[in-house]
């Protein structure tokens, strides 16, 4: 795959979601992070087609089998993707003629920028392009995985790095829930991609946006997501 670069983003401020859309005031950020959270821990613990190991109410990384998340990941994506698709809508009700989108990497700035606002409260911190339809989105304090990867890095004094968090049931659900919805804003702007989303950092430092409802003021984990839009070849490695 050819190198990425780094594609820049204008300095305008960003939208925030507590304000007033069309005369409807829409849901305030921190409830949807925690929405998210919750609905992420309903469907791992509540899923019926595998076996858990452990009680429901335990929420051990070895309390379920990789069925169960595997299950779990999808159905989260399929949700994320709904969710997703209404968050463009609402996110481009303000814009003349934005949908469809004529050009690839406009709607991929426009999700870098209104939807990103709209669903997580800031724009994207970096996207990287290899102008073949790849592209690395990076929000250095995701609010929105805050809670779940505090459950990864547990009380220990050392916590964990990026591969364990990565492979933690609940941090692997939450990011393909948001790869979903993601992929669902895109969708909604015109393009068709596959994402996938991954914990780059869990402890970096922590968010602008002030405390959470999903995670008090704990820092928030610098999370990528890789984006391949459809007929395009997928990044190798």
């Amino acid at each position: 795959m050819k190198r990425l670069k780094t594609v820049r983003q204008s300095s305008t401020p960003p939208h925030d979601m507590d304000r007033t859309a069309g005369g409807t005031t829409t849901t305030s950020r921190s409830a949807y992070e925690h929405l998210c959270v919750e609905l992420v821990r309903y469907v791992l613990h509540r899923s019926s087609s595998t076996t858990k190991v452990a009680d429901d109410d335990d929420d051990d990384e070895g309390a379920f089998d990789a069925d169960r998340v595997k299950d779990a990941c999808q159905t989260l994506e399929l949700i994320g993707a709904r969710i997703g698709e209404r968050l463009a809508e609402l996110a481009t009700t303000t814009k003349i003629a934005m949908d469809p989108f004529g050009d690839q990497q406009e709607a991929i700035m426009c999700a870098c920028k209104e939807f990103w606002s709209l669903a997580h409260g800031g724009r994207v911190d970096k996207l990287k392009t290899n102008n073949r339809g790849t592209f690395v989105l990076h929000d250095d304090a995701f609010t929105a995985m805050r809670s779940v990867t505090q459950v990864a890095r547990g009380a220990g004094a050392g916590g964990v790095d990026a591969i364990d968090a990565n492979e933690d049931p609940h941090v692997r659900c939450a990011l393909a829930f948001h790869s979903g919805a993601t992929r669902g804003g895109l969708r909604a702007l015109g393009v068709r991609a596959s994402v996938a989303g991954e914990v780059v950092d869990p402890r970096p430092r922590p968010a602008s946006g002030g405390v959470s409802a999903s995670g008090g003021g704990a820092p928030a984990p610098a999370v990528a997501f890789t984006v391949v839009v459809d007929g395009e070849p997928k990044p190798s490695g």
